[in-house]
């Protein structure tokens, strides 16, 4: 009788398959990935189902992320302004309304008319407390009104829109044009702003991604779901952050942070999940059996190098900086 000797390299090869799959977190790693490829049409629809419910709140993360935060709640320059607050009469927060015009003087009558209609406005608006009109600029064109109110920056820089409505403009608009400052409109436009920017950074970041990732898989295909998975990442994780920011306090910067996770870690974790599973496939195996062993190798690798990495930005929730917190919670 003839025995057919197998190849070392095959013995090899299924001795260490064997032993593989003998391990526990390889076994588990095996079922899962094989459970995934059983219901992977229902696992699509799930997500898509998660990604059209998130978006219409990942576009509200500006409403919800607040300027600031740099401040530490229990050190000595912010307990001598809690006792500023209790002990002496300041408001809690000021807008500084600039009136400029480039050839009419403050004095003139319909400068005056255009200031004085501002004033009587505003004193009428939530939270207002004193409206103190100023001196006049060395050019003779320039004034400003200090508008006190009695709540934080954070209350006022919601309202800032409707505050922005009595500017003079239209009817009420004079020779001179109104300029609003102060702590809450900067911080208000540097949330919108920043907002703005990421957005534009990742319709530019995505293309450019794509390109490189053509390159390196060589088809279509293969080089878009990384992509793919940026793209669901993103605003669920945007939707996330607008969910707990309605909560607590959240730094504009957890955007930023945020972004580049998402976009990074999605495509560079993707990028060993599909070179695993396509050498999967050239090695033989089915399509179950090829899903199953990339989870159960290149997945296992991906879930502790997330974990440390979650692990390292949650020790910024210990700092108690609010900035830091965002970051850790980003």
């Amino acid at each position: 009788m003839q025995i057919e000797e197998q190849p070392l390299s095959k013995a090899v090869e299924s001795e260490n398959t064997s032993s593989l799959e003998a391990h526990g977190l390889y076994r588990l790693g095996l079922n899962f990935g094989r459970q995934v490829h059983r219901f992977r049409w229902f696992i699509i629809a799930f997500w898509v189902v998660i990604v059209l419910v998130s978006v219409p709140f990942a576009a509200q993360i500006g409403s919800v992320l607040k300027g600031g935060g740099y401040s530490y709640k229990n050190s000595e320059s912010a307990r001598a302004s809690n006792i500023i607050k209790e002990k002496l009469p300041r408001p809690t927060t000021q807008l500084l309304v600039i009136f400029q015009s480039t050839n009419t003087g403050v004095s003139n009558s319909l400068y005056q008319k255009e200031v004085h209609g501002f004033l009587n406005r505003v004193r009428s608006f939530p939270h207002v407390t004193d409206v103190i009109p100023g001196g006049t600029g060395l050019d003779g064109r320039t004034t400003y009104v200090t508008v006190n109110f009695n709540t934080g920056s954070d209350t006022v820089g919601d309202q800032l829109n409707d505050f922005r409505k009595l500017l003079p403009a239209g009817s009420t608009a004079g020779p001179a044009q109104a300029y609003l400052t102060g702590d809450a409109p900067f911080n208000h436009d540097f949330s919108q702003i920043t907002v703005q920017d990421t957005e534009h950074a990742e319709y530019f970041a995505l293309p450019i991604a794509l390109l490189v990732l053509l390159v390196v898989f060589g088809t279509l295909v293969a080089a878009a779901m990384p992509i793919l998975l940026a793209i669901v990442a993103v605003p669920v994780t945007m939707a996330v952050i607008y969910a707990i920011g309605l909560h607590i306090s959240m730094s504009v910067f957890v955007l930023n942070i945020s972004s580049i996770i998402g976009l990074g870690i999605s495509i560079d974790y993707s990028l060993f999940m599909i070179r695993r599973f396509r050498d999967e496939l050239a090695a033989g195996r089915s399509i179950s059996d090829a899903t199953g062993w990339t989870v159960a190798t290149a997945g296992e690798s991906i879930l502790f190098s997330g974990l440390i990495v979650m692990i390292g930005f949650c020790s910024l929730l210990l700092i108690g900086v609010d900035i830091m917190s965002s970051l850790g919670i980003g």
